[in-house]
């Protein structure tokens, strides 16, 4: 694929005349036509509304998974024999804490794939950016019955639950490409390079702290045995 070879996202661009998208049109619209809806993001930035469309859903997923942490907790206690994780403080953490933790993922998120997309000549904002990626993250709100079948059936629900997750988080990351390439007027190329140069990184520096742990570790007990 030729990245200067760009077909359509800066084909058909909103006017100021076309009629003003309401809520459940943008919603709709990310999932039955994503290049239009992000295209219409990008340039009209309902930045306040994408930031709470974020926080919503982190927070569903999280009021979700309450329940599995408080069992988690319980557990922990009574193989310690002590009351050290509370389970009511852990729901009132989570519930006030998730929104803040949240706004500040998206907001780290939205200028990582910035500074990328500017490197690679993208033309588009940073508020825009955030507009789209708001909305691009509405697919992971159909992943909160799953974690609550995790809750009822057991290891078969657990299994589910995972392969339900991980199917809706892959639905957001192509999601995000869409909206880079929108935002940037980029190529499908550029696009998603932008999206997965942070992933690969990212897996690149998870695995060298596993490295380094185990080589640490293993130095541990190589001097244990020498002592």
């Amino acid at each position: 694929m030729n990245d200067d070879n760009f077909d359509g996202a800066i084909e058909n661009p909103v006017s100021s005349e076309q009629e003003k998208k309401g809520f459940i049109d943008l919603l709709y619209g990310v999932i039955t036509k994503p290049s239009e809806t992000f295209r219409y993001l990008a340039e009209t930035k309902p930045v306040l509304l994408a930031f709470l469309v974020y926080i919503a859903i982190a927070w569903v997923g999280a009021i979700v998974g309450i329940p599995g942490s408080i069992n988690a907790a319980r557990s922990l206690n009574e193989a310690s024999r002590s009351h050290a994780l509370n389970p009511g403080l852990i729901a009132t953490v989570t519930i006030i804490v998730v929104p803040i933790l949240s706004a500040i993922s998206l907001t780290i998120i939205a200028g990582i794939y910035h500074i990328i997309a500017l490197i690679l000549k993208g033309k588009g904002d940073y508020v825009g950016l955030i507009s789209a990626l708001g909305f691009a993250s509405f697919p992971s709100v159909f992943a909160a019955p799953f974690a609550l079948l995790s809750l009822v059936a057991g290891l078969a629900g657990n299994v589910i639950a995972g392969i339900a997750s991980l199917g809706f988080g892959v639905w957001v990351l192509i999601l995000d490409i869409f909206a880079v390439r929108e935002n940037y007027k980029f190529s499908w190329g550029r696009a998603i390079w932008t999206v997965l140069i942070p992933v690969i990184l990212g897996i690149i520096l998870i695995v060298l702290i596993i490295i380094a742990v185990l080589a640490a570790t293993i130095s541990a007990v190589n001097g244990l045995k020498a002592g």
